[in-house]
């Protein structure tokens, strides 16, 4: 449970600060290539699809075109232009003819950063092609620039909200299950003295959690300060025999002197 204690220790965690920088540098570092690759696909993919349409141009409207150019059906021409001005990425399409009579159609925009295409007009009279003309094809690339710099900062946003609401989580669950029973075991230490060497340190865990190394740590601890205790006992076990022996040996001196006194008469 995470308790007002153990925000206070986690806001104090050395170690907690550096989880969650470390966490947060290694995730910006992330997001950053990765979002620069998925920019570049998908600018790629913009650019690929400009071309995609002109193919589709060439393949399905440049021999009704090349008709409509022979016929010289200027009304059907303009109508089958404004139909392919409908194409988002095209800007202007233009009829050069070899005898400079243009038909040029275009959207009231500027065109930003075109990619100009070329196109020969042929048409087939008794398996005789005649040149009628060029199909210019202007698109602008400009628009999949456009696209990819909102999408950037939805991408930055999402991720950069993702990578902290991750950060944070990792942060609680470091302190629920590390940060708040190294400051128990802190807090244990500074508090042993000879006085209390026998308490034991038990962490604040339910009983279904399974053993792990805070756990060993713990036991270590306590095994430590049975090897203390015992020691102690000993060296007091000790040091009470050999003053004891001390005595004795006492004793015995003082005996042999009262002897020697009593065998060696005092002479007057």
């Amino acid at each position: 449970m995470f308790t007002s204690d153990a925000y206070s220790g986690l806001r104090k965690s050395v170690l907690g600060r550096k989880l969650l920088f470390s966490i947060l540098l290694f995730s910006t570092i992330v997001t950053l290539f990765l979002t620069s690759f998925q920019i570049y696909l998908d600018y790629k993919q913009g650019i690929d699809g400009i071309y995609d349409r002109i193919d589709q141009i060439r393949l399905t409207q440049l021999e009704s075109l090349a008709q409509n150019v022979w016929n010289i059906n200027n009304d059907q021409i303009r109508i089958q232009l404004k139909g392919l001005l409908e194409i988002k990425s095209i800007k202007k399409l233009q009829i050069i003819s070899p005898d400079n009579e243009n038909i040029s159609i275009s959207k009231d925009t500027q065109i930003d950063d075109p990619i100009v295409t070329r196109m020969p007009l042929i048409y087939k009279i008794k398996e005789k092609e005649v040149d009628l003309g060029i199909l210019e094809i202007v698109s602008d690339k400009s628009h999949v620039l456009k696209e990819l710099q909102s999408k950037i900062f939805i991408i930055l946003l999402t991720q950069a909200m993702k990578t902290f609401l991750v950060s944070l989580f990792i942060l609680f669950i470091y302190n629920v299950l590390v940060n708040r029973h190294i400051i128990q075991i802190n807090a244990f230490a500074r508090e042993l003295s000879l006085e209390n060497i026998g308490r034991r340190l038990k962490l604040h865990r339910g009983e279904n959690e399974d053993h792990d190394e805070l756990d060993d740590l713990a036991d270590s601890f306590n095994l430590m300060q049975e090897k203390f205790s015992k020691e102690m006992e000993q060296r007091k076990e000790f040091e009470k025999q050999l003053r004891q022996s001390q005595k004795m040996e006492a004793l015995g001196q003082l005996a042999a002197g009262i002897a020697h006194e009593i065998r060696t008469p005092t002479q007057y």
